[in-house]
């Protein structure tokens, strides 16, 4: 579709988020989580992984969540509400080990976050209580922010693909700007 300025149309091509009548380019955001808990199941043989969760109205941590719950379905592992975290800015030690009664390695053997700040957060959380990451616990975020290389020990992060979503959207803007059909939806890993 194209928007018209003027006496002349411009192809439109929306990045990360769908609207409606527009092509996309999104970012697979449940296929990117399901990347980092095929790595944790998988190479490292954890079964206990918790989930921080985003905000309710924020379409990629919905996502995000949906690819946790599908992956531990896919792999025969129950889902266990004690090892979800509410979204919160701070206390998700506190909300996991106190509230929650879990024992890190034996209760508890990952947590992925919807986002690095969440990830951050719990990993300071969790070194201010003795917990040695990633010895005894392994913390995994979504973003790969700048922080999260300089943090000791660096957070094993997912790196967002926004160079191959610019590309695509580009492709995808000279192919409508040559009179050619595109796909509604492409998505991006």
């Amino acid at each position: 579709r194209h928007y018209q300025i003027g006496e002349r149309p411009l192809p439109i091509v929306c990045g990360e988020h769908k609207i409606e009548g527009f092509p996309s380019v999104l970012m697979d955001d449940c296929g990117s989580i399901r990347q980092a808990l095929v790595h944790l199941i998988e190479t490292h043989g954890y079964r206990k992984i918790a989930f921080l969760q985003g905000p309710p109205g924020h379409v990629g941590a919905q996502e995000r969540y949906r690819g946790y719950v599908a992956t531990l379905t896919e792999y025969g592992l129950p889902f266990e509400p004690r090892l979800l975290v509410p979204e919160m800015g701070h206390g998700i030690a506190r909300w996991l080990l106190d509230e929650q009664g879990l024992r890190p390695g034996i209760d508890l053997e990952a947590v992925v976050s919807w986002n690095d700040r969440g990830a951050l957060t719990a990993l300071r959380e969790f070194q201010a209580r003795g917990v040695r990451v990633p010895d005894d616990l392994a913390v995994v975020g979504f973003d790969d922010l700048a922080e999260s290389a300089v943090v000791t020990p660096s957070l094993t992060t997912l790196h967002l693909p926004f160079y191959a979503m610019a590309y695509q959207a580009v492709e995808m803007l000279l192919a409508l700007m040559k009179g050619k059909k595109v796909s509604e939806e492409h998505s991006v890993t």
